[in-house]
């Protein structure tokens, strides 16, 4: 608890070698000369340079390594303030060992201010001693170095683990269209001796993987990798906002690399929060940030940003055919066998970054292997890898479904099978209708398909919604009603947003079942309930409109959605009640060869007798095979009739002999 004279005096000469302090500087000096000169990588060099730092600030964060180096240095510090317990220098220390007269003192007191850059790019961390206000708080504060800022001086280059933040390599080449013409401003600008020598662009109107697409393009012939900040993930985190935002821009110089900020759909509960949050960001990009792209809705407000001027860019729209090209070229080039017609179809239906294939494509080798095939993957492998890639965006929103049901399942009328095959002809062909025929030009919105299925309970209208997204190779996600609907102002929306955004950067099949709770009618209002519901109900068509993927919804009351929202739906589907035919033939599919049938069992009686749908005698079915594999004997007629009682029992039909004719006496029997 006590530091003497005598103990510093050996020390500092056991660091002493018999030259003056300024020998010993002059002599670094020259070494830091040569090395740079020999190519030798410097780091505190290196980030004197990036952050444009002054010979004192340089000789601050020395003085705040030191402890980190030699523990002994504590000791010292302690010393130097006359308190054993203030182990880390202070603003106090570093003015009076660093500042040889009144004017340095005073420039390195502002260096030390909250708007300097040692502390608004977070190198140094200031805290206070105590809780005295005025000038004496100030210089009592102790510094010391973020531990990031450690690391680098220390020679460890490698970034945090971030959920938040992930760096993205991009490849060389020069770009055409927009993208080059990107390019040829961000090299003006970057080169300038306006003294700026920085570019902030602001993309709006598409998707986050047309941005990434874009940023990419620019970015390659820079030789410069992406830092994709994910503001919604950050959010979610609970992760302090400012300072995540501001560690996020300080990794992309420190790497260095371009900036890609994704703000989703908002980046607070309250238009207020998200405005103020926007702020920080603004502020942050507008300090330190060199090449940056911010992802959000609507164009950022220049006026936010006044300090810098912004590069406002409108995403254009997808290009389907430059992307199956992309597709293309990069299976290919990976010895994947794919035809133009398979590429097509993987660019209309999945929306991924281009930049992404090539972890889409390591990830169909990995499952391949799992497969036991050591060659080249399949077109399968990619598809299930790009189901995979965009899998996580829909957590928590909605269920996924892997399809397991063919054509082969399902039964039903004529017309309605060959609905159903249309949109699958129509997903498969959008890319020629929309880019090759130029429809797409055509259409500013309403790009995506939609279908409504609807028709009584049990006729088919969840199989048929996984029959088209095995046909099509997506994935079926089912929204939870529970997690969207809120009774919160706003919420509601926010939440079918989410979904929606998710579903379009995933490819994913969207259904929602029994739709009539989420696209009801419009009513008159008649209070603030009413005004909200119909608030609801008209963004939900604008969004349908909006969403150029494809969503299936199903209804048991078609009367009862709003004319408009029908209006805007590509096919409307009815699924009747099967006839006696479609019943016999359903009785006789469910089945599986493995179960063991008895030669009892008369389906004509059974699909002439019973008006039920496939939900309903799928469940006397099931029922019935429970029966008869716990006597281990072959289902029969009577476990099919006890089935049929049971289900009809669910459905509150009272049942009689007459229902059941000649085998009225098994029903009996088993009941006894």
């Amino acid at each position: 608890m006590f530091v003497s004279d005598d103990e510093i005096d050996a020390l500092l000469s056991s660091r002493a070698d018999g030259r003056t302090a300024l020998e010993v500087k002059n002599a670094i000096d020259r070494k830091v000369e040569a090395s740079i000169g020999a190519g030798i990588d410097l780091p505190l060099f290196r980030l004197a340079q990036t952050f444009r730092l002054s010979a004192w600030e340089e000789e601050v964060l020395v003085l705040c390594l030191a402890p980190e180096l030699d523990r002994r240095y504590e000791r010292a510090y302690g010393y130097l303030h006359d308190d054993i317990n203030r182990r880390q220098p202070s603003i106090e220390l570093a003015l009076a060992l660093l500042g040889d007269d009144l004017a340095t003192r005073a420039a390195g007191r502002a260096a030390l201010g909250e708007q300097a850059t040692l502390v608004r790019a977070g190198l140094v961390l200031a805290a206070h001693e105590n809780q005295d206000d005025g000038a004496s708080a100030r210089l009592s504060q102790s510094i010391r170095l973020d531990s990031r800022i450690s690391d680098v001086l220390l020679g460890r280059t490698e970034m945090p683990s971030r959920q938040w933040l992930r760096r993205m390599d991009t490849l060389g080449g020069e770009p055409t269209g927009l993208a080059a013409r990107l390019l040829a401003i961000a090299r003006q600008t970057l080169t300038s001796s306006s003294g700026s020598e920085k570019l902030l662009v602001s993309l709006h109107g598409g998707s986050q993987a047309a941005a990434i697409d874009l940023a990419a393009e620019v970015c390659g012939p820079l030789e410069a990798p992406l830092l994709l900040l994910d503001l919604p993930l950050l959010v979610a985190a609970g992760a302090p906002f400012e300072k995540a935002v501001r560690e996020a821009v300080r990794e992309a110089l420190l790497q260095p690399c371009a900036l890609l900020v994704d703000c989703g759909d908002g980046l607070g509960q309250t238009p207020a929060e998200s405005e103020f949050r926007m702020a920080q960001l603004i502020d942050a990009l507008t300090d330190f940030a060199w090449l940056a792209f911010v992802v959000a809705r609507y164009p950022i407000n220049a006026q936010r940003g006044a300090q810098q001027p912004w590069l406002s860019v409108e995403l254009p729209a997808p290009d389907l055919a430059a992307r199956a090209t992309a597709w293309y070229a990069a299976l290919t080039a990976h010895g994947i066998t794919v035809d133009h017609a398979e590429a097509d179809s993987l660019a209309g239906r999945y929306r991924l970054a281009i930049s992404q294939l090539e972890s889409v494509v390591a990830s169909a080798r990995l499952r391949a292997k799992l497969r036991g095939d050591e060659a080249s993957p399949l077109v399968s492998d990619v598809e299930a890898a790009c189901r995979d890639a965009g899998a996580s965006a829909l957590i928590g929103l909605a269920n996924r479904i892997s399809p397991r049901f063919g054509w082969h399942d399902i039964v039903l009328a004529k017309d309605s099978m060959r609905q159903l095959e249309e949109i699958v002809a129509a997903v498969k062909s959008r890319r020629r209708v929309l880019s090759d025929w130029g429809f797409g030009a055509r259409l500013s919105r309403g790009k995506g398909l939609s279908a409504l299925f609807s028709g009584a309970p049990g006729t088919g209208k969840t199989m048929a919604a996984e029959i088209i997204a095995g046909e099509l190779g997506l994935d079926l996600y089912t929204v939870d009603l529970a997690t969207v609907v809120s009774k919160y102002i706003g919420e509601t929306e926010k939440n079918l947003s989410r979904i929606f955004d998710a579903a379009e950067s995933t490819s994913s099949l969207l259904f929602f079942d029994e739709a009539d709770a989420l696209f009801g009618k419009r009513s008159e209002v008649t209070e603030a309930h009413d005004r909200y519901a119909n608030i609801e109900i008209s963004y939900l068509l604008q969004r349908i409109d909006t969403y150029e993927g494809l969503v299936i919804l199903s209804t048991n009351l078609k009367r009862n959605l709003d004319e408009a929202f029908l209006r805007r739906l590509n096919f409307v589907v009815d699924l009747p009640f099967p006839d006696v035919d479609e019943r016999r033939r359903i009785w006789r599919r469910i089945p599986p060869s493995e179960a063991p049938i008895a030669d009892d069992v008369n389906w004509e009686f059974l699909a002439e007798k019973f008006a039920l749908s496939g939900g309903n005698i799928k469940g006397a079915f099931l029922h019935a095979t429970y029966q008869a594999a716990a006597r281990n004997d072959a289902v029969g007629m009577g476990d099919l009739v006890l089935g049929l009682r049971r289900e009809l029992d669910k459905m509150g039909k009272v049942t009689s002999a007459a229902d059941f004719g000649p085998y009225w006496r098994l029903l009996d029997g088993a009941q006894r």
